[in-house]
């Protein structure tokens, strides 16, 4: 996990965003989701108008589309998006262009009032995969921001960029779920070399309790040949905090 907090509300009032990216196959899941909790003490919610996001690769954008149950427009051109219609765009002190925009719902929340969401991206010939999104820029436009109970008159737009894949609290390498940048691959709680499980963060390759070497699942850290190495952590989910960034993965199964 990374979770690094930074200023990125360019709207009149603040609100915290989570967009999360799943490979489900040759597809990519956005949820998107408005964090109450999180909105810099404000407890502002909001209505959910808009996301854009750039791609590594721009030249499969005429091959996307999107599909969901709230969304109302979509627009794919290399950085040529801003504007969505009704409102829905990132003119202003943000002002940047973006790949690709899907818009969401309704003006007002008479009719909706979007906090969470989810659309499926999905490509006529590609398999898709999340290091097209590695390091790209993401926005969105809300509407109706202010607090539950409120007369939610605000208005935001925040905009952030994804993490590397990979990357943690202080920048090291973890393909598995270090919290102070050591190498791991499988989760020790401080940074040593784990490719299997240990607790010290000895050198594992099959699952020691004490950090021995180990290449097949002893457990004393003896020399066991019968090696099963799990490959190095798949990608479970990218997300973006606007206002910070998050990624999370798991441990491929063989």
């Amino acid at each position: 996990m990374c979770h690094l907090e930074g200023g990125n509300n360019f709207g009149s009032d603040p609100v915290k965003l989570k967009v999360t990216l799943e490979d489900i196959g040759n597809d990519i899941k956005f949820t998107v989701d408005v964090l109450q909790e999180m909105a810099n003490g404000t407890g502002n919610i909001a209505d959910l108008r808009g996301l854009f996001f750039d791609i590594a690769d721009d030249t499969l954008l005429p091959g996307f589309s999107v599909t969901g149950a709230d969304v109302t427009n979509q627009i794919f051109d290399a950085n040529n998006v801003i504007d969505l219609g009704q409102g829905v765009n990132l003119n202003g002190a943000g002002n940047q262009n973006f790949d690709a925009g899907v818009r969401f719902g309704t003006p007002g929340i008479g009719s909706d009032d979007i906090r969470s969401t989810m659309f499926t991206l999905s490509h006529t010939s590609e398999d898709l995969s999340l290091e097209l999104f590695e390091e790209e820029f993401f926005g969105a436009r809300l509407t109706s921001t202010g607090p539950e109970g409120s007369g939610r008159n605000g208005s935001s737009k925040i905009k952030g960029e994804s993490p590397e894949i990979g990357g943690t609290y202080d920048g090291g390498t973890d393909v598995g779920g270090t919290t102070d940048g050591g190498m791991d691959v499988g989760g020790t709680t401080d940074g040593g070399m784990d490719v299997g499980g240990t607790t010290d963060g000895g050198m594992d390759v099959g699952g020691t309790t004490d950090g021995g070497m180990d290449v097949g699942g002893t457990t004393d850290g003896g020399t066991d040949g019968s090696v099963s190495v799990p490959e190095p952590g798949t990608i479970l989910g990218l997300a973006v905090f606007f206002g910070g960034l998050l990624t999370s993965r798991r441990r491929k199964s063989n």
